[in-house]
C-alpha cells in the first residue's frame, strides 16, 4: 500500500514523507498504530502528525514549510493536552477522534457507491460542515450575537437537503430507509463540526 511513499528524512523522534495523498492519510494511521504497539500503549509518549497536501512540482521547501506548520498545530494544545493529534485539510483532532473520522469516511463512501447520496448533497455537506463548526464555536462561547445566527439554522437547512437529494431514484419505501440512514450525519456534525471534513474530504 505504501510503496509509493518516499522517506525524505528520519532521524531522531521525526519523519518527513512525501507519498500520494490518499496514501498518506492511511500511512499516518497505520505508522500511529504500530508505535502505540512499540511503546505498548504507554499514554505519555506521544505521537503527532501534520499532512499538507501540494499540487505535484511544489518546491521541497515548501512543501516542508506546510507540513512543519500542520505538525505545529497538531502539538499545540492546552497544558497537558499537547500533542497526541493530527492535523490534516487545516482541522485538527485528537488519534481517537480520527479513527471515528476513518469509519466515517468509509460509510460516506458506501453511500456514494450505492447512490444514496448524488454529488448536489455531497457538496451541500460541505457547507454543513462549516455551519455546524461555527455553531459549535458559537455554543462553546456560551453567547451569540445577531450575526452568529445564520451558523446556528445549519439543523433545519440539513433535514430540508436530506428531503430533497438522498436516494433519489430509489423506491418510496428504499428511499426512506436511506434517509433515515443518512441523518444520522447530522450526528456526526453535531460531534466533529469542522472536523468532518477530514473525513469527507479524505
Amino acid at each position: 500500500r505504501f510503496q509509493d511513499v518516499y522517506t525524505v528524512f528520519a532521524g531522531g523522534d521525526d519523519l518527513f514523507l512525501i507519498g500520494p495523498w490518499n496514501r498518506m492519510i492511511d500511512l499516518a494511521l497505520h505508522l500511529r498504530e504500530d508505535f502505540s504497539r512499540y511503546v505498548c500503549a504507554n499514554p505519555e509518549i506521544h505521537f503527532s502528525a501534520g499532512i499538507s497536501l501540494h499540487k505535484p512540482g511544489t518546491p521541497l521547501k515548501r512543501l516542508a514549510e506546510a507540513s512543519e506548520e500542520a505538525l505545529k498545530k497538531a502539538k499545540a494544545g492546552e497544558l497537558g493536552k499537547r500533542g497526541n493529534k493530527i492535523t490534516v485539510f487545516d482541522e485538527t483532532a485528537p488519534w481517537h477522534e480520527f479513527a471515528k473520522l476513518a469509519v466515517i469516511k468509509r460509510e460516506i463512501m458506501q453511500w456514494w457507491d450505492d447512490n444514496t447520496v448524488n454529488s448536489a448533497m455531497i457538496y451541500r455537506l460541505n457547507n454543513f460542515i462549516e455551519k455546524a463548526g461555527q455553531a459549535n464555536d458559537v455554543i462553546a462561547s456560551g453567547a451569540a450575537g445577531l450575526e452568529d445566527m445564520e451558523s446556528l439554522k445549519w439543523r433545519a437547512l440539513f433535514r430540508y437537503s436530506v428531503e430533497r437529494n438522498i436516494g433519489k431514484g430509489l423506491p418510496a419505501d428504499e428511499r426512506r430507509d436511506r434517509i433515515t440512514e443518512f441523518s444520522q450525519a447530522a450526528l456526526w456534525l453535531e460531534e466533529h463540526g469542522s472536523r468532518l471534513k477530514m473525513a469527507l474530504w479524505d
